[in-house]
């Protein structure tokens, strides 16, 4: 890297400034400024390079900042950043600094803002609402002049976020907070109070692009998973890193409204005054069922279940399923059901204040198979299934709704993700249906949901989210031929969503509880929290910790800011019925920034008479992607020879197998320079793999669906035409169209001319596209589509001009 046109040694965070790179405005704004000649890019000391819809979710699209450049790219590439604090002095404040990034020869100009931080060796700071602490960051100029203050209202669970960030070595406190007070004589007592330091636990390099970990400040960021938060009476910030203490604040619903201080004594020299001013604003409560699948519950620790069920009521929780294994239902010799422990079940539940909305028990291997063993397979033909079936499933019904439950059976878990038992599902249901009073529940995707019709009662749609999101029909890859739900009959059948909620994740877990359930007009949300007796970091709601008081983490926490920010939205339209939420595509997108920015706009409304919330996301929601596809032209290459393409690097969309799969085996070194270039190529010394260009497109968005590969001819060459080819392996592949652009210098690119579609029915499995060529150019940008939803492969790539003579022929590129 170079500094004022000099080298730098690997950057370093030092006491003689902060440096805040420059911020683009939230909007879509170019990365290249051609009357400046200036490459833009956001930058932050948070996170690697990377670019994303969603900032702060390392893996969703990746792309590095050279990818951005080469593509000039202006629609996404807005929440790319760079991961760097640089030693200044105070002769080399002119405001601009030159950063060479890891994509070759690529420069960069950026702003930059300075802050004395004195000689200290420990800055402490309140990171702004929304930013993601991680070892590696550092406080903001911003964040450095402000004050330790939060606001909250009474009833509320809130999270009060203290960093600190080591210069040179480490420090050690072992701290203490008084009870909070106000000049009026109001008190908080400080057992309101929960502290808790947020650790970190290192990600499999299996789940790390191989890109980063060439290069060690990017891998040590991309492995750096937020992990448990730990009770610890000693707060230990490392040598030159940054660390997060989380204060969670239980405000009782009596607290006076008023400005209340407390002190957090570090050591005799260290205090930081700090500051929660309590509004005289009085959230409603929301109604909707918030539910966990947890395998921990009712379990037989009476004292450790009542302490899961407070800490489940406190972060709003209401619902979860019982299940076979933790309230097994045994069968009596004549097939009549010991009830038992269902019975106590249901007790503890009404104790608990619990399912007082819904009751759903399942999912039901244990007893399905104990009947299947007495009266043969389910089926509505089987008139002893169905005798044996009501023998058990009747009383079990009558007794939860005499209890006060509405009561569902749970048969499948997924049954149309999993297509093995798909069919066994559907006679299964079709039995339950069969015996008076029973009711089914599911949690199959949209377009299940749709097929099943009138045979499930409720569903819990497993692709809820997503299917809301869409713009375009969404479809089954399982079963194409269920046909696929549009979006006017999703948008008014799917009321309740399923989520899977990770320790990792707390922007997810706040938007999926809180204000995109909100948006989307839903009724419940459940996520996944089994955790199988092990102190697994990767489940949100963690088992409980060895001093006794429960587990908890960054998502687990941040779930419950979502539901409190429902109660700020309840409120808020009780008080202003006209104000509207961004459409469930945009609030998906929202950045953890904004949502923060949201709930203080919320705040604001409800103390002002008159003043109106801004609302808006800086992502906005395009129409849906449908282009014009004509047929492809195959009778163009003849009499054409094929340019050599000098290497070429590739840039797939919404990938989901990028941070799934383990097995991926496409993320290879980038090789030399002049050999094949790109995140998804091999070394030339290494065979091509059967698939050399596969992605899994699995729940993306038709829009994101594509493999954009740029390659760089030879020479500049008239481009005549370009041939695409690809394999479909099964019913999961599926290609849609492509189309065509050239560019002389890979920044500036013509527009496509069309959408082109296959050449015509492909034989069996194999497929191509061949399209008119793009004129002059040095370099083209060939993007091909799935259409959403589907795997994408593709084979070989070749472009056309127009014979010179046969004797000058060159290779093609596969």
């Amino acid at each position: 890297m170079r500094l004022n046109g000099k080298e730098l040694a690997e950057p370093i965070n030092t006491p003689a400034y902060l440096v805040d790179l420059c911020r683009l405005p939230a909007i879509k704004t170019p990365l290249y400024a051609a009357e400046r000649q200036r490459w833009f890019v956001r930058a932050d000391s948070d996170y690697i390079p990377f670019n994303a819809q969603t900032p702060g979710t390392l893996y969703r699209r990746e792309a590095f900042l050279g990818n951005a450049n080469s593509l000039n790219e202006v629609s996404n590439y807005q929440n790319a950043y760079y991961d760097k604090v640089f030693r200044l002095s105070a002769k080399q404040t002119d405001g601009t600094l030159t950063l060479r990034n890891d994509a070759r020869g690529n420069a960069m100009h950026v702003q930059v803002d300075f802050t004395p931080t004195e000689d200290r060796n420990c800055l402490f700071f309140a990171p702004v609402p929304g930013r993601v602490i991680k070892r590696s960051s550092f406080p903001t100029p911003e964040e450095m002049r402000g004050r330790l203050q939060w606001q909250a209202c009474p009833g509320e669970r809130l999270a009060i976020l203290v960093a600190a960030r080591t210069l040179e070595k480490e420090e050690l406190f072992a701290y203490e907070m008084s009870d909070w007070t106000s000049e009026n004589g109001n008190r908080i007592a400080a057992a309101f109070f929960d502290i808790r330091m947020l650790s970190y636990k290192e990600a499999e390099k299996s789940h790390i692009p191989l890109d980063y970990l060439h290069y060690p400040a990017f891998g040590d960021a991309a492995a750096e998973q937020p992990d448990r938060l730990i009770v610890s009476k000693q707060w230990r910030i490392p040598a030159k890193q940054c660390s997060l203490m989380w204060i969670i604040a239980k405000i009782p619903e009596g607290t006076v409204p008023d400005k209340y201080r407390s002190t957090l004594k570090l050591s005799d020299a260290v205090s930081l005054p700090l500051e929660l001013e309590v509004l005289p604003v009085k959230l409603l409560k929301s109604e909707r069922i918030y539910g966990l699948w947890t395998n921990s519950l009712p379990g037989n620790d009476a004292e450790a279940r009542n302490r899961q069920c407070q800490d489940l009521r406190e972060h709003g929780i209401n619902t979860f399923f019982l299940d076979p294994w933790t309230v097994p239902v045994k069968l009596n010799a004549d097939g009549s059901p010991n009830l038992q422990r269902f019975r106590e079940a249901l007790q503890w539940l009404k104790k608990e204040d619990m399912n007082q909305k819904i009751l759903i028990y399942g999912v039901l291997e244990p007893l399905l198979k104990a009947i299947e063993e007495r009266a043969g397979p389910a089926d509505p033909e089987n008139a002893a299934w169905r005798e044996l079936a009501s023998k058990i499933f009747r009383p079990m019904q009558e007794l939860a709704v005499k209890e006060g439950f509405d009561f569902y059976l749970h048969p499948y878990d997924e049954p149309d993700v999993h297509p093995k038992i798909t069919a066994s599902f559907t006679q299964l249901c079709q039995a339950l249906k069969s015996i008076p009073g029973l009711k089914v529940a599911s949690n199959v995707s949209a377009s299940g949901q749709k097929h099943f019709g009138r045979l499930l009662d409720v569903n819990i749609c497993n692709s809820g989210y997503p299917a809301l999101a869409s713009q375009t029909a969404y479809g089954n890859p399982f079963f194409p031929q269920w046909g696929a739900a549009e979006p006017a009959w999703i948008k008014e059948n799917i009321r309740y969503v399923y989520t899977q909620v990770r320790a990792y994740d707390g922007q997810s877990a706040r938007l999926l509880y809180g204000l995109a359930a909100d948006a989307a007009n839903l009724r419940g949300v459940w996520g996944f929290a089994y955790h199988w007796n092990q102190k697994d970091w990767y489940i949100a709601w963690p088992y409980p910790e060895e001093n006794g008081k429960c587990g908890s983490t960054c998502a687990w926490e941040l779930l419950s800011t979502g539901i409190e920010d429902t109660r700020y939205w309840l409120s808020l339209k009780k008080l202003r019925p006209d104000t509207q939420l961004p459409q469930v595509k945009t609030l998906l997108n929202v950045s953890a920034e904004e949502l923060a920015e949201w709930r203080q706009e919320m705040t604001l409304a409800l103390q002002r008479d008159g003043y109106r919330p801004r609302l808006m996301s800086a992502k906005t929601v395009n129409a849906p992607y449908e282009p014009k596809i004509v047929p492809g032209q195959p009778h163009l290459t003849a009499g054409l020879e094929p340019i050599e393409i000098k290497n070429y690097e590739v840039y797939p969309g919404n990938i989901y197998k990028l941070y799934w799969n383990r097995a991926d085996r496409d993320w290879l070194d980038a090789g030399d320079a002049q050999k094949r270039l790109g995140l998804l190529t091999q070394k030339t010394d290494k065979p091509l793999a059967q698939t050399p260009l596969c992605y899994n497109f699995w729940r993306a968005d038709p829009a994101e669906s594509y493999i954009a590969i740029l390659a760089k001819l030879n020479e500049e060459t008239e481009v005549a035409a370009v041939k695409v080819e690809g394999f479909n392996h099964s019913k999961m592949y599926m290609v849609s169209h492509a189309e065509l652009r050239g560019s002389p210098d890979a920044m500036t690119f013509t527009p496509a001319t069309a959408a082109f579609g296959v050449n015509a029915e492909p034989k069996g499995a194999v497929w191509s596209i061949t399209m008119p060529g793009c004129g002059q150019a040095k370099y083209i940008l060939l993007t091909v589509w799935t259409g959403g939803n589907n795997y994408l492969n593709i084979t070989r790539i070749a472009a056309f001009k127009k014979a010179a003579s046969q004797s000058d022929r060159t290779d093609q590129t596969d």
